[in-house]
């Protein structure tokens, strides 16, 4: 189905972010620059030269930025210091440095709030919502833009930012399905549109709304909209809305299996060197590559796909992505190349967890209310089932009570009533059979729900894990920051169990190893943003261990990889952890060990960290002695009995 298809949005920002000037301009602003000493007017060059850069050049962008913030300390100005920080996050911005650049934003806009400066705290919730838009984290984008929009309505200025907001906020709710409410909010920006002043934004919004009609399979609608982009964009020799005009008329030519005309325009985009942005090749690429596995050229299809997936990444594009995993995986189908369309399928699926929206939070009250239900409908299929297997054996008692006195009393009728009596046994076996059959579905059906229990509480668990996620974007200080990260780390180490539960045929134990592999990737993934080159190793044999313990075990493993990580390797470049596990004689020992700095005492419990608090507490309860060794680096050792559990 065509709805799927994501078009490229079109992002707007305010004025200066999103009109760039051209080379001369940003010449004679330079050449300006060296003939003033006026430190206010350098600092007005200072900005503009940053945000004209940030889209061309991040390292001279940053520069401009740096030089701004540094003449906007010393003249203290506090206006000057928030288009630094602004000016920096920009440069940020444009690089994809999405977390820089929320930094600095939100410096700007602590000064901007200090002042009470309207224009720069609407601005810079614009930039931040806007960042969490491009990062996919859309339940963190409404309030951004809904505080900016309320301050714009009160206070009746900036109405071109406004505008930005409207469009903006249209892509939000496209991205979580809700197409009837963003071509309401394009419509209310067209209201307040100027079409003769503002008619490139006039486009722009067109070309969204173009979009939605393409998400809603109102592909007349789109097609006028495509079309007048298409004309306004020829008039004005717009090759970057030429290239969204395309792309849009393509896919409505595919969606009425006209792929000629659908190739031709895609062609059109493709082989147009003068534009510079990716995103229109990638979704040409991507389009065109569709065409052609629909009409079966399978070979150029494979090409043009790869040289999509070659411009962007999962980190950078998750949406654009996940929407070109789901078209290779539909490709690959096609070919009979099942093993990597279900790859894709997977790759898909994958990243359409990890953009959490609103939506998945809503949801979730109805899921447990239909569990409860569910459970109270299970309780009285149990019930039934108890009653109808004690009349059963009632009525199996008392039989065989009557073989017994008729035998006894009529040995000439032998023959006779041993006929009947097969009959009558015939049938109760029968009867027991069927109920068999009832008892082993209703235990059928217990498992089922046992999985779908774990299922629920692994979501629900990942859901509080994306929260913390989702909080830590709202707090600066490091450490905070940091308890955050071990928290959520902590939450994902109970989830994975939940989820390796429901996933299994046995739904009371887990291999130990593979959950501990598990567990480890996460905790490399959490700190992979240093800088250090830091390898972990993992020992362990395969092993069933029942649920309690494994939680224990997996928390106190997350405690301690956690402290290596934090505390082993200062100073150093490159480090090992490693974690390993043996069973021998009715005891486990798990050693944690690092080539780190050391320690030069074990920690006190009762003075010790949270951490170190946790892994005495969890010890206990493992009946399990915890020994250090120093001598090199740091080793911890737990010690504990385990009996493995009877089939």
């Amino acid at each position: 189905m065509l709805f799927r298809y994501s078009l490229i949005l079109i992002f707007l920002n305010v004025t200066l972010h999103v009109n760039s000037q051209t080379n001369s301009t940003i010449d004679s602003l330079t050449r300006v620059l060296t003939t003033t000493d006026n430190l206010e007017e350098r600092m007005d060059i200072f900005y503009v030269l940053a945000e004209e850069w940030a889209e061309l050049n991040f390292d001279s962008s940053y520069y401009y930025a740096a030089s701004l913030n540094k003449a906007a300390a010393e003249s203290g100005s506090l206006l000057h210091q928030i288009n630094g920080y602004r000016a920096t996050g920009l440069a940020f911005d444009y690089d994809y440095q999405m977390d820089s650049a929320n930094f600095y934003y939100k410096e700007g806009l602590k000064i901007a709030e200090q002042i009470m400066d309207t224009s720069s705290i609407t601005t810079l919730q614009f930039n931040l919502g806007t960042v969490e838009l491009l990062k996919g984290n859309y339940v963190s984008v409404l309030p951004w833009y809904n505080r900016a929009i309320e301050l714009l309505e009160i206070s009746k200025i900036e109405e071109g930012l406004l505008l930005n907001i409207f469009n903006n906020l249209g892509i939000v709710y496209r991205r979580i399905n809700r197409y009837e409410d963003a071509k309401r909010i394009y419509q209310r920006a067209l209201k307040i549109l100027d079409p003769a002043k503002d008619q490139q934004v006039r486009a722009d919004i067109f070309i969204n709304i173009g979009n939605v009609f393409i998400s809603l399979e109102q592909f007349d609608s789109a097609e006028y909209y495509y079309k007048e982009v298409r004309t306004f964009a020829e008039s004005q020799n717009n090759k970057l809305d030429l290239a969204f005009a395309l792309n849009g008329l393509g896919v409505v030519a595919e969606s009425r299996g006209d792929y000629g005309n659908a190739l031709r325009y895609y062609n059109q985009v493709i082989n147009d060197k003068g534009i510079e942005e990716d995103y229109l090749l990638f979704s040409a690429l991507r389009y065109k590559a569709e065409v052609l596995s629909k009409m079966g050229t399978f070979d150029s299809a494979n090409f043009y796909f790869n040289k999509a997936h070659e411009l962007f990444s999962e980190e950078e594009n998750p949406e654009e992505i996940k929407d070109l995993y789901l078209q290779m995986a539909n490709h690959f189908e096609r070919t009979g190349q099942f093993r990597k369309s279900n790859e894709f399928y997977k790759k898909h699926y994958k990243l359409k967890d990890r953009l959490v929206s609103e939506e998945v939070i809503d949801r979730t009250s109805e899921y447990e209310e239909r569990y409860k239900a569910q459970e109270k409908e299970n309780e009285i299929i149990s019930l039934k089932l108890q009653n109808e297997e004690a009349s059963l054996v009632a009525a199996r008692q008392k039989n065989e009570r009557n073989i017994f006195l008729s035998l006894t009393l009529i040995l000439m009728m032998g023959v006779g009533f041993a006929i009947y009596m097969y009959r009558v046994k015939q049938k109760v076996n029968m009867r027991l059979e069927e109920k068999n059959d009832v008892i082993n579905q209703a235990l059928a059906d217990k498992e089922l729900l046992m999985k779908e229990i774990h299922h629920r509480v692994k979501n629900n668990l990942q859901v509080i894990s994306s929260l913390l996620n989702l909080q830590s974007n709202f707090i600066t200080d490091e450490k905070a920051n940091a308890a955050m990260l071990e928290s959520k780390n902590r939450v994902h180490s109970m989830a994975l169990i939940h989820q390796r539960l429901y996933q299994n045929e046995n739904l009371t134990e887990i291999d130990l190893a593979e959950y501990l592999d598990q567990l480890i990737d996460n905790l490399e993934q959490s700190y992979s943003g240093s800088e250090k080159d830091i390898e972990i190793a993992l020992k362990a044999p395969e092993l069933m261990m029942d649920v309690d313990k494994v939680i224990l075990l997996g928390l106190i493993v997350n405690e301690l990889v956690t402290n290596c990580f934090k505390y082993a390797f200062d100073g150093k470049k490159s480090g090992l952890i490693i974690v390993g596990l043996e069973a021998q004689n009715g005891m486990i020992e798990l050693v944690v060990s690092d080539n780190g700095k050391g320690m030069k005492a074990p920690p006190k419990v009762k003075q010790g960290s949270l951490g170190t608090l946790l892994i005495n507490d969890l010890s206990k309860k493992l009946k399990a002695e915890v020994k250090y060794d120093l001598t090199a680096g740091t080793s911890v050792s737990i010690q504990f009995p385990y009996k493995k559990r009877l089939s």
